[in-house]
């Protein structure tokens, strides 16, 4: 269901950005979780009354959770319990008026007669029936999918950059004579990524955000055919995760040839960044029942970027060399998220299953939650490195530092 994943996916975004960009991107999140909890506290106030039998009040409570309830979970709890409090105040009308309005959110639900009046139930399925049938005959327009051109193309241009630079560093050489070779470097390049030791900084911020949505993922479902339940004490062991490799091309040019320090360098980088989370969670109720669940989120991208770099030899001269590299870049972001958990229920009847998984890309995620996800992603980098010349004008380099994470990087250049 979208609203589930929305919980989930917002968690996770956060962590993404706070690895990132060094500071959180909650202002939007926090407006919404706000909604969110005043939704909840009407929730849980009709609920209240429903067990009470003071219906009428329940009624009330119950409109005023939809009125601001933004998550699907939320409006279907809400038009939920409107159904029942009509049913026992015995207007049916009303009753599969809301019984039609929960199965617009949430067409999927299923009701049982173990947790609800036996009439109430056939009514529910009759008009889930009813809904069905009306929605036979309805043409689906054909969604039109666009091919994404770019992942065959991306491949292709390291192979057309080296073809252009080779071509034109022969033409230097032949217009600038042998003395002045050394204008040019050509390098590939390996590198191993990580952002865990900027996570320890922001992990209690992380863990706090996925408790509060755990916490609400597993008594939600469980409220489905529990609605008087009561949130007790909550526990969860969480480990965070993030990993990654980039890969690269870069062309370099040196203003003085062999003698320069300085040097200017433009590459092409793919880099995979994959960001994780796993563990266990236990929600416990006031009834001494209890559900605990297996739960696992992992967001993926690859970055195809350009990047701009200034490096400075330290001893040019020398066959190995230190050497200090600054450099930004831009990617258009794209990835997946994806999430799911497993795990029962335990009350006094047999244990019931609690689970969900979910896939989806950053386009369609940024259309079902209110957070503005950036198209285009900086990259920041700041490296330290020594080379060292292994043949005539062959070079082995290895480089650790910051980009966007923890990076550490090996290479072989070509000077000419």
């Amino acid at each position: 269901m979208k609203t589930k994943l929305e919980r989930v996916a917002k968690l996770f975004l956060l962590s993404i950005f706070l690895v990132w960009f060094m500071a959180s991107s909650t202002f939007g999140l926090a407006s919404q979780q706000q909604e969110s909890t005043k939704s909840e506290e009407f929730l849980s106030q009709a609920d209240k009354y429903y067990q009470k039998g003071e219906y009428s009040k329940a009624v009330e409570s119950y409109l005023k959770a939809a009125n601001i309830a933004q998550r699907k979970i939320d409006l279907s709890r809400a038009y939920f319990g409107l159904s029942l409090s009509f049913f026992y105040l015995r207007d049916l009308t009303t009753t599969e008026k809301w019984i039609r309005k929960v199965l617009e959110v949430d067409p999927k639900k299923e009701i049982s007669i173990l947790f609800y009046p036996r009439s109430f139930v056939q009514l529910f399925y009759q008009v889930k029936e009813k809904v069905e049938k009306e929605k036979i005959g309805q043409v689906k327009k054909p969604v039109e999918i666009k091919e994404q051109t770019e992942k065959t193309l991306l491949p292709k241009r390291p192979q057309a950059v080296v073809s252009a630079v080779e071509s034109k560093a022969k033409d230097l050489e032949n217009m600038m004579g042998e003395e002045k070779r050394g204008n040019w470097e050509i390098d590939v390049h390996f590198s191993l990524w990580s952002a865990d030791p900027m996570m320890g900084l922001f992990e209690g911020r992380v863990n706090e955000e996925i408790e509060e949505q755990l916490s609400k993922e597993i008594s939600n479902q469980i409220r489905e055919n529990h609605l008087s339940l009561i949130k007790a004490d909550y526990e969860q062991s969480i480990v965070l995760d993030t990993s990654g490799s980039n890969y690269g091309l870069e062309i370099r040019f040196y203003p003085k040839g062999r003698g320069s320090s300085f040097s200017l360098g433009l590459s092409i980088e793919q880099t995979r960044i994959k960001l994780s989370f796993q563990g266990q969670a236990r929600q416990d109720f006031t009834d001494g029942s209890y559900g605990e669940a297996d739960a696992e989120g992992v967001f993926e991208t690859t970055l195809f970027s350009t990047n701009l770099s200034f490096r400075w030899d330290m001893k040019p001269s020398w066959r190995v060399t230190p050497y200090f590299v600054f450099g930004f870049g831009l990617a258009p972001l794209k990835g997946e998220f994806s999430y799911s958990y497993l795990g029962n229920y335990n009350w006094a009847g047999p244990p019931e299953s609690i689970q969900d998984s979910e896939s989806k890309t950053l386009k369609e995620l940024e259309e079902e939650i209110d957070f503005n996800i950036p198209n285009i992603f900086p990259i920041l980098q700041l490296n330290f490195g020594v080379k060292g010349e292994v043949a005539p004008n062959f070079y082995l380099k290895a480089e650790a530092g910051f980009w966007n994470g923890f990076l550490f990087r090996g290479g072989l250049a070509f000077r000419f």
